[in-house]
């Protein structure tokens, strides 16, 4: 169409093609712009996804204290380099009194492909504990369900851990994993030694742990409360070893356990090793045990201690005052509790408990284990002098030489009520202690007079194969 005849208004070809181009540009630089905001964000979701997938880095041999503000009281670390800042911070002297401590992700220390060999292949990171002698940490720590994992160390001082000292701090939520802890006294997994009423709850170690006195899973030496925390373990000392807690003083331990492999000379129990004047309640033990003397499943020694509602299931060896519960119960009381492992000694060999001494008492008890001596050998108890036994029975099979009964071996002035033993899976139609009765019989109520069937105990053909257990202790049965 020529100008002389183009309509006004109307737009020739050209304009209509410039603006046809135009548009056509527009839209496809919006498509690529698109295409380009689309690709940085899926990008950008593909990083964060790797780095998430990445996970906490190994410790790099560095310290970070960048973290830490004197003016503030809460504190998360993400980073191994933070975490060994905030031991750098307690062992200079910052208690953290009145300040809480939380982890924000989970922490490598070392490498952890070879730890079960690092007793002769050192890693690469060496971890000194949080908290000494003389500065000890007094805050709180929350592991806020996170773990620290290839903790390593390796000398013979005393009071080391991943925690060396706390005094009336708290460590709650915290998982070690994959660790290796060698010290002298007072060492343990978590806390060396666990002073003035500090408190430990949900928390646990796997891993290896060895020393020469007051050697635990967890804590080294306990003076203060522990709940719902355990240790899966080998643990391996001289004196007072636990698998759980080496030395247990005027302090609580409830609600936890310990499973693994417990190994020394004096006062070994697969839980705690010396149980002085505190208090064990509902918690166990499947640890298997050796040592020489006053060796337990439960506890080596309960002196002055009260253990209720608790059992153990694992082997214990020794030589004197071998217990499937406790090695040696000197002024101690058992109440409701129970062993079922295989017990082997020489000396004062017990299902229950090796020695019963001076005022101690054990109440509503019982043991279906064997048992294997030579002098001072009972399906429940070695030996008592001067003790108490009520309530309580045996089932176990019980071979010996001297002094062996179903129920008691040797009784010095000791006062043995309402007791019984099976005489037939015992072997035994003796004892100095205690009434001697059939399968038959030891599976009716009748049997057991004056016993308290209504709130103690009960007896059901599923549970215990049919003989008598207590209501608030199933455990494993």
């Amino acid at each position: 169409m020529d100008k002389q005849h183009q309509r006004k208004g109307e737009k020739s070809n050209i304009q209509i093609g410039k603006e046809f181009e135009e548009k056509a540009l527009y839209k496809t630089i919006g498509d690529n712009m698109k295409k380009l905001v689309i690709s940085l964000i899926l990008f950008t979701l593909l990083i964060g996804c790797n780095e998430e997938n990445r996970g906490p880095s190994i410790w790099n041999g560095g310290t970070d204290t960048k973290w830490y503000e004197e003016s503030k009281n809460e504190f998360t670390i993400t980073t191994a380099e933070q975490l060994v800042g905030f031991a750098k911070l307690v062992n200079d002297g910052n208690d953290f009194k009145g300040k809480i401590v939380k982890l924000g992700q989970n922490i490598i220390l070392n490498d952890t492909a070879n730890w079960q060999n690092w007793t002769g292949n050192k890693p690469t990171n060496e971890w000194i504990p949080i908290g000494n002698n003389d500065n000890q940490f007094r805050g709180i720590f929350d592991g806020n369900g996170y773990v620290v994992s290839g903790v390593y160390i390796n000398n013979s001082d005393n009071f080391q851990g991943f925690f060396g000292r706390i005094a009336s701090g708290t460590i709650k939520n915290f998982g070690i994993v994959a660790s290796y802890i060698k010290g002298g006294g007072d060492t343990g997994g978590l806390v060396g030694y666990n002073n003035s009423s500090g408190t430990i709850s949900n928390s646990y170690y796997t891993g290896i742990v060895e020393g020469t006195r007051a050697i635990g899973g967890l804590v080294g030496y306990n003076n203060g409360e522990i709940t719902g925390s355990y240790s899966s373990c080998t643990v391996i000392g001289d004196t007072l070893v636990g698998g759980l807690v080496g030395v247990n003083e005027s302090s609580n331990i409830s609600d936890s356990y310990s499973i693994g492999e417990v190994t020394g000379k004096l006062q070994i129990g697969g839980l705690v090793g010396r149980n002085e004047s505190g208090k064990i309640s509902d918690s166990y033990s499947t640890s298997k045990i050796a040592g020489e003397s006053h060796v337990g499943g439960l506890v080596g020694t309960n002196w002055n201690g009260t253990i209720s509602n608790g059992y153990s299931t694992g082997t214990v060896m020794g030589n004197r005052g071998i217990g499937g519960l406790v090695g040696g119960n000197e002024n101690g009381k058992i109440n409701g509790c129970y062993s079922i492992g295989m017990i082997t000694g020489e000396k004062f060999v017990g299902g229950l408990v090796g020695a019963n001494n001076n005022n101690s008492e054990i109440r509503n008890s019982y043991s279906t284990g064997s048992v294997t001596g030579e002098y001072g050998v009972g399906g429940l108890a070695g030996g008592t002098i001067g003790g108490k036994i009520e309530y309580s029975y045996s089932v176990s099979t019980v071979t010996g030489q001297s002094y062996t009964g179903g129920l008691i071996g040797g009784n010095e002035g000791g006062k043995i009520n309402n007791c019984y033993y099976n005489k037939e899976t015992s072997g035994r139609n003796n004892s100095e202690g205690g009434t001697g009765k059939t399968t038959m019989q030891m599976k009716e109520t009748i049997t057991f007079a004056n016993w308290n069937f209504t709130n103690t105990w009960s007896i059901k053909s599923t549970i215990n194969e049919g003989y008598p257990h207590l209501l608030k202790n199933k455990g494993k049965l």
